[in-house]
């Protein structure tokens, strides 16, 4: 749990500064770690487990973004 509060954190900090670049090189940053994490730190072996977990992580950091994106861009002037 503590990990998707801090890909959502993480993806609302990038979404707040405007870069659309960050929405990709987020979620590439994510689809290359997270494995990594799940494997050796969580010990998850099982390969359906290991793809279901990393979507998730992906759209973690992706609904971040979206949400610091529309944050900015529907703050009054």
């Amino acid at each position: 749990m503590l990990e998707l509060a801090v890909l959502l954190t993480i993806g609302y900090l990038g979404g707040r500064f405007q870069s659309v670049a960050w929405i990709f090189l987020s979620s590439a940053l994510v689809l290359v770690t997270a494995p990594f994490y799940l494997v050796e730190r969580m010990g998850i072996a099982s390969p359906l487990a290991l793809v279901c977990l990393t979507l998730i992580a992906i759209a973690a950091i992706q609904s971040g973004s979206l949400t610091g994106l529309l944050k900015t861009h529907h703050q009054p002037d």
